[in-house]
């Protein structure tokens, strides 16, 4: 796989594609400092199907759900375009996970999704209907 999807939230014509070993927030090919505040997991699963963007998009809402940062209005930020959401998945095929669609699933904030080889495939009943269970870190860090 190795990219990382760079993608603006409100300026969707502003993403563009950088190696997943490098920096994960570029401007003007500069890194951007960066201040980390909140780190989240969560774990989904398509119980039908084995789908992997079904499973990855269901463990970052699992991982976003229950946060309110409130404490940001408190840091001074001025824009909710300073924060820096970095997405991590981890599924069993990771070149299957839209990484587009999941970056869509996150309100606000410059969005970074990777993907790695990772999670469940299970075939629980032996039917064949597997169950595919994905692993999601989430990381909110601030522009400075």
């Amino acid at each position: 796989l190795g990219t990382t999807l760079l993608w603006r939230r409100y300026q969707v014509a502003s993403w563009r594609l950088t190696d997943a070993g490098g920096i994960p927030f570029l401007t003007k090919d500069k890194q951007m400092a960066k201040k980390q505040y909140i780190m989240q997991t969560g774990m989904g699963a398509d119980l039908h199907g084995a789908d992997d963007t079904t499973a990855a998009r269901r463990a970052v809402k699992d991982a976003i759900q229950n946060n309110n940062m409130l404490f940001l209005k408190h840091i001074g930020l001025k824009s909710l375009d300073q924060l820096l959401v970095e997405v991590i998945i981890a599924s069993p095929k990771p070149e299957g996970v839209d990484t587009e669609a999941v970056a869509k699933d996150l309100p606000v904030g410059t969005v970074s999704v990777q993907t790695q080889s990772g999670g469940m495939l299970v075939d629980s009943d032996g039917s064949g209907d597997r169950v595919l269970v994905a692993i999601a870190a989430v990381t909110v860090s601030v522009q400075e």
